[in-house]
């Protein structure tokens, strides 16, 4: 993001690649040196990428996430490849902020939220001259519309566009939109509804490297009667916060969840900016609001995506066992049914990390 003041904002990098680099560069050359990165989660698939991003620009500061660990065993940060002496703490409010942060932008960060093993956490920045949200994995829009990326190499999608491991079918606009349905659902539901996974020695003794030598020609599952379409079908049509999200982690602590929700859909944004699939999105403050609804009793409204029960199965079953290994607390009940504001912080759980407690919304709802 270019700053009013002149430099660059760089919210969540990516890999650091020679090529991103010199897009970057081009970037430096016309607006000024990176000024600052800014780490807005505590997801693995992105933190893996800030330290070393963060390293090839040493003027930058850099801004973590509150909330950050590695497991099995917590380490500094500088441990985790995030440079000493200019690494700080994500500022908690915009009079925190550094100067040449508050012309541009408002921010909002939500937990961290935090279970034995892991943490969810977020910080979302609306950029005021823009009136772009920028997120990183709260919300996300499902569409038939493939990345671009898939034009240089679309070999992924002609794998996962197989029914079966006998499956040899040409490249075509029609297979690629099959393969594509079907790696948006495992990224979402790891085990979409519509699959027969196969066991491992099935699996070994049907390799065909011969019709595709990816995965060593393996193909450990089938996928029945085109059921990725309506499971694919049923995630468009609006923002969507993912399942993962929804069912193992947010409804955890649904009161926060929701006052953060609160404050961003009060910002007058008319764009989103995601980390994960379809960007620009055309969506302001009240639809970004509507995709929390799953936090609420009255569950989500007609017309919006919501996942297939079949589909979230996986997850159901999941969150069983991550709540007898005590891995998970137990979801309390959700606002706007029976249980009161303060009934449903006090069933919450509030877990402690290395002195990083998940925040406790006050009784009392903000104004």
């Amino acid at each position: 993001v270019k700053l009013s003041s002149g430099g660059l904002f760089v919210y969540n990098p990516i890999a650091a690649t020679p090529e991103c680099l010199e897009m970057v560069q081009e970037l430096v050359d016309k607006y000024g040196p990176v000024k600052h990165v800014v780490l807005g989660t505590v997801a693995i698939e992105h933190k893996v990428y800030a330290g070393v991003f963060a390293q090839k620009f040493p003027s930058a500061k850099v801004w973590l996430q509150p909330g950050q660990y590695s497991f099995p065993t917590n380490l500094p940060d500088t441990f985790l490849g995030y440079p000493a002496g200019r690494t700080f703490p994500m500022p908690k409010t915009i009079e925190e902020a550094p100067s040449d942060w508050k012309q541009d932008f408002e921010f909002e960060t939500l937990g961290p939220l935090i279970s034995k093993d892991g943490a969810f956490g977020e910080t979302v920045f609306y950029h005021k001259p823009t009136k772009s949200l920028l997120v990183t994995d709260t919300v996300l829009e499902v569409t038939d519309e493939l990345p671009r990326i898939f034009e240089d190499d679309p070999k992924p999608l002609i794998y996962h566009a197989r029914d079966t491991i006998t499956d040899d079918r040409p490249d075509s606009p029609e297979l690629r939109a099959r393969g594509w349905r079907r790696v948006v659902l495992f990224g979402l539901f790891f085990t979409p509804s519509a699959i027969v996974i196969k066991d491992t020695n099935t699996a070994l003794a049907e390799r065909r490297p011969d019709i595709n030598s990816d995965f060593a020609g393996i193909y450990p599952w089938d996928w029945i009667d085109n059921g990725d379409v309506p499971s694919f079908n049923a995630l468009k049509g609006g923002l969507l916060v993912a399942p993962i999200l929804q069912q193992l982690i947010l409804n955890r602590n649904p009161i926060e969840a929701l006052d953060f929700a609160d404050k961003v859909a009060k910002w007058d944004f008319v764009r989103i900016l995601p980390a994960h699939l379809k960007n620009n999105l055309q969506y302001d403050g009240k639809a970004y609001r509507k995709a929390f609804s799953f936090l609420e009793a009255t569950g989500v409204p007609a017309g919006l995506p919501k996942p297939l029960a079949a589909d979230m199965k996986g997850l159901v079953d999941a969150e069983v066992n991550l709540i007898e290994s005590g891995a998970i607390a137990t979801a309390p009940p959700l606002p706007g049914g029976s249980a009161s504001r303060a009934e449903i912080i006090a069933e919450s759980a509030y877990r402690c990390r290395a002195g990083v407690c998940v925040p406790k919304a006050p009784i009392v709802p903000p104004s």
